[in-house]
């Protein structure tokens, strides 16, 4: 028998489908980052064009459908506030993940100082 003939009679001896040895990972988003992330593509924030956030996703363009009567909301004005105050999108993600689950978002701890001095104060993330 060839080499090319062992080679094929050995695949066609193989089982169709090997089941993984292990299960496949879940992947999970945090509702929290996911909150902020529309609450900046609401916003018009300059961080939202980045690559990471491209407004032609289909992804993007349904959350953008589906959330626009929600573009005057007092958090997406807040946001623009925090933002004009120099609160950034890093030191923001790092506020909400000291936040509880939604929808309560309760504090479960003390928000760096980094975070609260631009935006006027711990009380001003409130």
């Amino acid at each position: 028998m060839s080499l090319l003939a062992a080679a094929l009679a050995a695949l066609l001896a193989a089982p169709a489908h090997a089941a993984p040895a292990e299960p496949y990972p879940s992947v999970r988003s945090d509702e929290r980052v996911e909150l902020l992330a529309a609450v900046r593509l609401l916003a018009g924030d300059a961080g939202v064009s980045a690559a990471f956030f491209r407004r032609d996703t289909p992804y993007v363009k349904e959350l953008s459908a589906r959330l626009a009567p929600f573009a005057r909301h007092p958090a997406i004005e807040r946001w623009q506030e925090l933002e004009r105050a120099g609160v950034g999108y890093v030191a923001a993600y790092q506020w909400l993940l000291t936040l509880g689950p939604a929808p309560e978002l309760a504090a479960s701890a003390p928000a760096s100082e980094a975070t609260w001095r631009p935006a006027g104060g711990a009380v001003g993330l409130e």
